[in-house]
C-alpha cells in the first residue's frame, strides 16, 4: 500500500541574505490560492505546458485529489485489484496527483503574513491557483519568524 500524507517537522533557525528570518519546516498542506502572495506572471509557453489554459484545466482536474488531501491527510495510491472503472480512473487520478504536486512539489515559504511564496519550483501552478482561486497542494520547507 503506498500512501502518501502530510509530514511535518522543524528544524534549526536560519538566516540568510533576505531581510527576515526564517526557520527550516518540512511538510505539504493544501492551501487556497487567496493566500498566494503576489507574484510576477511566469512565461507561459515554456516548460511541460504549452499555456496557462492547460495549466488551468489541471488545476480544475486536480480539485477533488486537493480536497481528499486535505481531509484524509494522505492520497490512498494502492492500485484496485480488480477494480471498476471508476476506481481504476480514481487511481490515476490520484498517481497524477502525486507525480505532479508530491514527487514535484512546489518548494514554498510560508510568509509572517500566513501568505505563500514560490521558493524554487511551481510558478506556473501558483500564479493560475492564485489567479483562478483554486486549492492548491504545496510543500512548505520555511516559515518567516
Amino acid at each position: 500500500m503506498h500512501i502518501f500524507k502530510s509530514f511535518k517537522k522543524e528544524n534549526k533557525e536560519i538566516v540568510d541574505n533576505r531581510s527576515c528570518k526564517t526557520k527550516r519546516v518540512d511538510y505539504l498542506t493544501v492551501i487556497s490560492g487567496n493566500s498566494i502572495a503576489e507574484m510576477d506572471i511566469p512565461p507561459f509557453g515554456e516548460g511541460k505546458w504549452e499555456s496557462e489554459k492547460r495549466y488551468k484545466m489541471l488545476m480544475e482536474e486536480m480539485q477533488p485529489m486537493f480536497e481528499e488531501f486535505k481531509k484524509k491527510g494522505l492520497l490512498d495510491t494502492t492500485y484496485p485489484l480488480n477494480g471498476s472503472v471508476e476506481e481504476i480512473s480514481l487511481y490515476n487520478l490520484r498517481q497524477k496527483c502525486v507525480d505532479l504536486f508530491i514527487s514535484d512539489s512546489i518548494t514554498t515559504i510560508k510568509t509572517k503574513s500566513n501568505e505563500y511564496k514560490v521558493a524554487s519550483n511551481g510558478r506556473h501552478r501558483m500564479f493560475v491557483a492564485k489567479k483562478y482561486g483554486f486549492d492548491i497542494l504545496i510543500h512548505v520547507n520555511e516559515e518567516e519568524i
